[in-house]
């Protein structure tokens, strides 16, 4: 799993954008988020971030991607359920639908997957759980 953007990953993603232009809305799809509150509502709010937790570089990600029409950034890995609006653009972290390693919910997020409706430049959201009840085995 990669925490670092590399510069060919980087400037692949920069011709990319630029080909793509300034007006065209885009979403962009990730596993290791460029942002979260996870850690600051469950543990602290002045808790530090765990190596791996986000992108190390993801700052200059998001540099790049204000330049752009960038919407929505979907992201995963923290297992669960985030929206997060910063400047224009929504960052959803798609939950898990991986929870039977984790025997149920994790931090109160229900195993599930995100859905979403886009129509023209506009976009819905929903999280969809599996309404299933976890064995705990001891």
């Amino acid at each position: 799993m990669c925490q670092y953007i590399h510069n060919e990953q980087f400037e692949w993603l920069r011709e990319d954008l630029e080909k793509t232009g300034s007006e065209r809305p885009v979403c962009v799809c990730l596993h290791i988020p460029f942002v979260s509150v996870r850690k600051q509502i469950h543990d602290n709010p002045i808790a530090a971030l765990s190596k791996g937790t986000l992108v190390n570089n993801g700052n200059d990600v998001i540099k790049l991607l204000s330049n752009y029409n960038v919407q929505l950034v979907l992201q995963g890995h923290l297992h669960v359920v985030e929206e997060i609006k910063y400047m224009k653009t929504t960052y959803i972290t798609a939950g898990a639908v991986s929870a039977n390693w984790w025997k149920g919910k994790h931090l109160g997020h229900p195993e599930g997957f995100v859905i979403v409706d886009v129509e023209g430049d506009t976009f819905n959201w929903k999280y969809e759980t599996y309404g299933w009840t976890a064995e705990i085995t001891s």
